[in-house]
């Protein structure tokens, strides 16, 4: 939780996390019920989460419970608290422990941030520091450069839509102009 906290400072974001300790993370009917509120109370239109391939398990269950939350967010005969709400949609970030040729929906230039996704990687020391895991952030900032050339950037962050990219969905809800 401190890493956590020191890497969204860094970032500039606030966060919600389930009371789920490390390495156990599990879709499970109450963690589905318990984020299903979540989303119900904050209303996300977007949501980011892991991509469904990866080695790291606690991953693997997080995009699962992430789409289970999702769906359970919707239900109007249930018990979960708040109004029905669907967000939009889940936008799935690459996975850094698989070295597999994913094909990205779309490819964000990240140049201008690079520093920071950098610092708020090495955040989490027990992770990528004291383990000697440094090579990770630097295998990380080398994958954005490989995506970065692929749109003509410095540095580009992958990302994967299930469903199709609606670039005037993007332009209004990046823009201030929801409606």
């Amino acid at each position: 939780k401190i890493e956590s906290d020191k890497a969204a400072k860094i970032l500039g974001v606030s966060r919600i996390t389930l009371d789920n300790p490390n390495r156990f993370i599990f879709d499970t009917i109450e963690a589905r019920k318990q984020l299903a509120k979540i989303f119900r109370e904050v209303k996300p239109e977007l949501i980011f989460t892991h991509y469904e391939f990866d080695y790291h398990p606690d991953h693997v269950e997080s995009s699962a419970l992430t789409e289970a939350g999702r769906f359970y967010a919707k239900l109007s005969k249930s018990d979960i608290d708040g109004e029905p709400f669907f967000p939009e949609k889940i936008i799935y970030y690459f996975p850094n422990h698989v070295y597999a040729n994913l094909l990205p929906s779309f490819i964000v230039n990240i140049s201008e941030f690079i520093k920071k996704k950098e610092d708020s990687m090495a955040a989490y020391e027990s992770q990528f520091i004291k383990k000697g895991n440094g090579i990770m952030i630097n295998n990380c900032i080398a994958v954005n450069k490989y995506y970065g050339i692929r749109i003509g950037a410095d540095y580009g962050e992958p990302f994967y839509l299930r469903n199709s990219l609606d670039i005037c969905y993007f332009s209004k809800l990046f823009s201030g102009q929801n409606g």
